[in-house]
């Protein structure tokens, strides 16, 4: 086989273990993508490979009337009413990693070549669009900041942190834990897991519905999978003995991802549970001596206030045919981020 020959396969199962011969990350390991591609099987799973390169891709049905959100172009209006096939050269249900291994550029007709499903548009995530040769018919489109806190080296506790603050913060986030010391907090087991799916399911919603904008619908049975492999670890935070959120997260070398989150909103509002999460994700990663503490692409203000700085990332695009390309190729290109307010909390610069 040549070195630029595609396969293609879309089970994880049919993969032989030559897949894990690459020095691939472990959100590319066979047991991490099977917790996804055996979760979510109301969407397409394409796994590419050839002698040095590793890649995972969805392909599902999108619904863009959330899309609107982000552009004031009068063709935002089309979206309400549009279905498009999409082909996703990423994990749809985690924004914040890479899914893919290269060692040389990859041309990306030899890529698609080898893809014999339909579908309407190409979405390029920014790192692998880098490494690509023949993409300039691609839009370049703007996505919410990822949010990322790195970690003072100086800091060997959560005190350490709280010290680094401006005393309006300090004494914020403080009163912040003494409001929640009515809750109790608990690594999750999977038979917990599996036997409250439907109240962890409720808790995901009620974050999920106000995203401006998301994928295919999550199968939150993703995540036993995924703590069996230890790959992931899912803390719940209980008040009266009830679960009133949850939050998970996962360690890649010195850099913790924050990726799952869902709380009683109504509750947060009297028991600050969301900011909680955040302290605890901060003392976790100074726990383990990790640098990077990347809190994803909602909230993205409210972040700030715990020292989170954005980074700015684009996706790119390509339609394949031409009505979506005369009608929609102008939205994409008149979306907006919605503007906030950068908060500065530390006393001095912490980087």
């Amino acid at each position: 086989m040549k070195s630029n020959s595609f396969n293609i396969s879309y089970d994880v199962d049919n993969l032989e273990d030559s897949w894990e011969d690459l020095p691939i990350t472990s959100n590319l390991k066979l047991n991490y993508l099977g917790g996804y591609s055996k979760s979510n099987t109301e969407l397409l799973h394409l796994f590419i490979h050839n002698k040095t390169s590793r890649f995972y891709f969805n392909l599902f049905r999108l619904n863009l009337s959330k899309t609107s959100n982000y552009s004031k172009h009068w063709t935002k209006h089309l979206l309400k009413i549009t279905d498009l096939n999409v082909l996703l050269f990423s994990n749809g249900f985690d924004s914040t990693k890479n899914y893919f291994y290269l060692e040389e550029k990859v041309d990306i007709n030899n890529l698609l070549s080898i893809i014999k499903n339909k579908f309407d548009v190409i979405i390029i995530t920014e790192n692998l669009y880098k490494l690509m040769n023949n993409v300039k018919q691609y839009t370049r489109v703007p996505v919410e900041e990822n949010m990322i806190l790195n970690i003072n080296k100086s800091w060997n506790s959560i005190d350490d942190y709280f010290f680094s603050l401006k005393k309006k913060y300090r004494a914020k986030f403080k009163k912040n834990i003494i409001k929640t010391k009515p809750l109790k907090v608990k690594v999750l087991s999977i038979d917990f897991l599996e036997k409250n799916i439907m109240l962890v399911q409720r808790l995901f919603n009620q974050v999920v519905s106000n995203s401006n904008f998301h994928g295919p619908k999550f199968n939150l049975k993703t995540f036993s999978k995924l703590i069996a492999e230890n790959h992931l670890i899912m803390k719940g935070y209980f008040y009266q003995e009830s679960l009133v959120g949850f939050s998970t997260y996962s360690v890649e070398g010195t850099v913790i991802h924050t990726n799952y989150v869902g709380y009683d909103k109504k509750l947060n509002l009297d028991i600050p549970i969301y900011s909680r999460m955040l302290l605890d994700h901060i003392e976790t990663a100074i726990q383990t001596k990790s640098l990077k503490l990347i809190l994803g692409r909602t909230a993205n203000e409210f972040k700030s206030n715990f020292g989170a700085l954005p980074e700015k990332n684009f996706i790119y695009i390509k339609f394949n045919n031409i009505f979506l390309n005369i009608f929609l190729k102008p939205l994409i290109r008149n979306i907006k981020i919605k503007k906030w307010i950068q908060r500065n909390p530390f006393k001095k610069s912490n980087y």
